[in-house]
């Protein structure tokens, strides 16, 4: 795991996971942007083991569950997705148990795949987190996440962002997960971003670190 130190005494921290194919080391650039406002966040950048990825014609790769398709998330599988949500948990009590950070000075992120454990594992966790991050992502499992989100997670805010011009993860599905969460009476924000592929620019990279300084601001 990629972890970037606080220049400042540590009192918060963002844990952010990759996403397909990728690894922490790939958004070690892009946190380290954010960070130089956020003295006080450490930076936690996991990477998801490698397995054989049924999407792309079964080769292994660092995946954090397996993608049948990117056109019917719906009844997607989404293999390995509980155990992805089980070493997140782990990464959070981590930083509650060994770093003494409250649970509310923690943030869960992602991208892509990343952003879908994020979500999908941030609001089942029982933990009352500071905030959830989803970019360019979707709602895993929409019927059996409604079942399973935490009364005690409920309060926490989340922002999701997609790119409208995003032709791999699509910006309806974006918009499909957020209208989902809305709908179970959590709270967030959805931010479009014109123009944005499945990618990262510096508009979105602006919204993200004014929404953890909102979030995680210094004490």
């Amino acid at each position: 795991d990629i972890v970037i130190p606080p220049p400042k005494p540590h009192s918060a921290t963002v844990i952010f996971l990759h996403g397909l194919g990728d690894s922490g080391y790939g958004w070690k650039d892009a946190m380290e942007a954010v960070s130089s406002t956020l003295p006080h966040v450490k930076f936690v950048l996991p990477s998801a083991e490698e397995q054989p990825v049924t999407l792309n014609g079964g080769y292994r790769m660092p995946s954090w569950f397996d993608i049948v398709s990117l056109d019917s998330f719906e009844a997607d599988p989404h293999t390995g997705l509980d155990g992805s949500v089980e070493r997140v948990q782990q990464l959070i009590q981590q930083e509650v148990d060994e770093c003494r950070i409250p649970e509310d000075r923690i943030v869960l992120g992602g991208f892509s795949q990343g952003g879908a454990v994020s979500l999908y594992g941030g609001f089942k966790s029982g933990f009352k987190l500071g905030g959830i991050l989803g970019l360019s992502t979707w709602l895993p499992h929409e019927k059996r996440f409604a079942q399973e989100v935490s009364e005690t997670t409920k309060g926490t805010p989340f922002l999701m962002c997609h790119g409208d011009a995003d032709t791999v993860v699509q910006y309806r599905y974006g918009q499909r997960g957020f209208e989902a969460l809305q709908a179970l009476g959590l709270s967030g924000r959805f931010e479009t971003i014109p123009g944005l592929g499945h990618s990262l620019d510096m508009n979105e990279l602006r919204i993200v670190a004014s929404w953890l300084e909102e979030r995680l601001p210094v004490e």
